[in-house]
């Protein structure tokens, strides 16, 4: 797929529109899901689900005008690898953080209704994202150069993972809850997910730092050029 490739670019962004529009209910009952429950785990995925919102509405964007003009369409390629490595970094760090906090100060036993709403959004996000991973994926196939779908891939085999993860300890804290053993689930099911978020976020960080050095290696060759 390139930028002369109308229907690969017709593809891309009806992609990310439904991606989107997929993830709007999904925050709001997350949202909904995280008010009512003292489950950090949930707390987290709504703070997972802001960033990956903030970098689908970039790759939205993206999709959207990238055809119009190859040299602003890969400067906005790279900024766009950026946002969305700079987001899956920010929440891995701030789910560590959470998880350690109430790992080492310690929480009451994990409950509320929000533990029913979150399973059951977890489970059917876990098929709208495996879906969504999988268009992408057929889209890094067919355009494997690109750093815009390849991070896109790893964005949603991330949610994908935290879905999975999520709804496993849900389910274990629904058939515990009350129980002092959901102190200890809730915050190591954080941890793994931090762990899970470093795995996929770090060759799209490194991507994006690669894009950029290149980037200003350019810029002064061509500096140098016209000095020349």
């Amino acid at each position: 797929m390139t930028g002369t490739d109308p229907r690969g670019t017709d593809g891309m962004h009806r992609t990310t529109a439904c991606a989107l529009i997929a993830g709007l209910p999904g925050l709001v009952l997350t949202a909904l899901a995280a008010g009512s429950s003292t489950s950090l785990a949930l707390r987290t995925d709504l703070l997972l689900t802001l960033l990956d919102m903030a970098a689908l509405s970039g790759a939205w964007a993206f999709a959207r005008h990238h055809h119009r003009d190859p040299v602003a369409a890969a400067r906005a390629e790279h900024l766009v690898t950026a946002l969305v490595a700079g987001c899956m970094v920010l929440s891995m760090l701030s789910v560590m953080g959470c998880a350690v906090h109430r790992a080492w100060w310690g929480e009451p036993a994990v409950g509320g209704p929000g533990l029913v709403i979150g399973f059951g959004l977890n489970v059917v996000s876990g098929f709208v994202n495996l879906r969504l991973m999988m268009l992408w994926r057929e889209r890094v196939r067919h355009d494997p150069g690109s750093p815009f779908l390849r991070s896109q891939l790893r964005l949603f085999a991330d949610k994908l993972c935290s879905n999975i993860l999520l709804a496993g300890s849900l389910l274990l804290m629904l058939i515990l809850e009350g129980q002092s053993e959901t102190r200890l689930i809730d915050p190591a099911v954080s941890l793994v997910m931090a762990l899970a978020s470093a795995y996929w976020a770090w060759p799209v960080a490194c991507q994006a730092v690669r894009q950029g050095v290149k980037g200003k290696l350019r810029l002064k060759a061509c500096e140098s050029s016209g000095m020349a």
